[in-house]
Formats: C-alpha cells, structure tokens, sequence
C-alpha cells in the first residue's frame, strides 16, 4: 500500500488509518513493512535531537575541557596518577564574556569544578529535552493507532468490499461536512466520505468525531438520487465517534446528488 509511511507517523484521517488497519491484519508483507517503518519513525525524536538548532555554544566545549586541566595531575606515594582538589588549585577557567550567553555566564560567576559538572549536566539536559518531548507525543499517537486499529478490526465485517472499493486507483470520493458545527473546533468537527467505484455497485460510508447518540436513537443514512431521497441505512458508531456502513446500489457506480445523515429513533 501507498499509505504505510503516513501510518507509521500518525498523519492518515481516522477512516484511512482504518481501512490500513485493517489491511495489515491479512497482508503479512505490508504487515512486515510496517513494523519497519514504525521502528524508523520511532528513531526521529534521536535524529531530530541531533539536528536540533537548539545546542550548545562552541565555546562550551572549551570552557568545560579548561576547567578539567585546571585540575593538575598529581602523584601519590604508590605512584598512582590522581586529580588534585578544586580546593588545592586556584588557576582562573578562561570563559567568554559572561554577557554573551546563559552559558559563559554559568561559567564565569564559579569557575569551579562544581560549577564546571553542573554545567555537562545542563548541556546533557538541554540537548534530551527535544528527543523526550518528541518520543512522548510519538509514544501517545502511535497508543492511538493501536487503539483504533483493534476498534477497527473489530468494526469491519466485509473487508474484502471496503478494501475494493476505498483502496482502488477508481475510486471516487465525496466528502461530507457538518451543517452545524455548534462551535466545535476546525478539527474537531463531524465529517464523513462516501466512496464508490464506477464498475461496482459497493458504497462505503465512513463518518467520524460524531457526537454520541442519544438513548434510543441513532444515525440514519439518507442518500438523493434524481431527485429522490431515500434511507441507505443506519451507522453505528464507537465510543471514538467512528462509524462504518457498507452496502449495495441499485447499479454499477453510482453516483448520488446529496447525503445526508442525522439522528433519528431507532
């Protein structure tokens, strides 16, 4: 599939996220490609870290190796090498103006190898910030896609006929749009698609972000064609707001002037 890279990053609308899903249950080698593609996605948050314009100035590097030479060698009576104390050695750390940056001023107010280890430590902590940040928002979306691919598979009772019909270069694809958005956000709006092929009389319906329904009621498909408008059917939806109806036209690739759905009793 021509969809996998975009699965393994979290980019794919719900219903496409979905119908991959579904499609890696049966196809071992897609299947296979996939576990691939997440594992590399998984290492973006190291390469993004690397990249990163957030990093240490270059004179940091020598500030914190001059601070490691102020501390002379010394022998001891075995004849060992060991590191003299802070506290025996006063030699001046060469630092930058302690205006020019957070890290000269670090720097220049101790001098110290206290201050010297804190400053690795800062570093340390400044280039991991980004690589956590994005490993914890790459870790949520891909508990989602998890989360939704067992919704989904769970959902799907004709597969082979959502698989045709939505995954075939002759497809074609309508959107729906709420007509009342009652202040919801952009993306957080209702919305749906209806997919058809002009040489099958298959029509899949998926619809998304739907408001619960009412006790009692449910959602109801109603489909115009030449001036008639009929019901098609009713969706069911999950506890995500996600539904899926499947059925058959009357003919080859039909092709429908409105679609409407709304809640009405069951």
């Amino acid at each position: 599939m021509d969809r996998l890279e975009a699965y393994a990053l979290g980019t794919l609308a719900p219903d496409e996220r979905a119908l991959v899903a579904w499609h890696l249950d049966g196809c071992t080698t897609c299947r296979r490609r996939s576990m691939e593609l997440a594992d590399v996605a998984a290492m973006l948050p190291e390469a993004l870290a690397a990249a990163a314009p957030l990093m240490p100035p270059a004179a940091l590097k020598e500030l914190v190796l001059a601070a490691v030479e102020s501390l002379p060698a010394a022998s001891d009576t075995n004849g060992r090498i060991v590191a003299t104390s802070p506290a025996t050695t006063r030699r001046s750390v060469p630092s930058p103006d302690e205006g020019s940056s957070p890290w000269g001023r670090l720097v220049g107010r101790s001098g110290s190898w206290g201050a010297a280890g804190a400053l690795v430590r800062l570093a340390a902590a400044v280039l991991l910030l980004g690589s956590l940040g994005w490993s914890v928002r790459l870790g949520l979306a891909l508990e989602r896609e998890r989360a939704l691919n067992a919704e989904m598979l769970a959902l799907v009772g004709q597969q082979e006929v959502v698989f045709e019909v939505v995954d075939s270069d002759k497809q074609v694809r309508r959107v729906l749009r709420a007509t009342r958005t009652d202040g919801c956000a952009p993306e957080g709006c209702p919305y749906g698609k209806l997919f058809t092929r002009p040489d099958l009389p298959h029509v899949v319906v998926m619809a998304a972000r739907l408001p619960p329904e009412p006790t009692g009621q449910v959602y109801h498909l109603w489909l115009t064609d030449d001036g008639r408008t009929k019901l098609s059917g009713t969706l069911e939806t999950d506890d995500k707001g996600f539904g899926l109806l499947v059925f058959d036209a009357a003919q080859d690739g039909p092709a429908y002037d409105a679609a409407e759905l709304t809640l009405q009793p069951a």
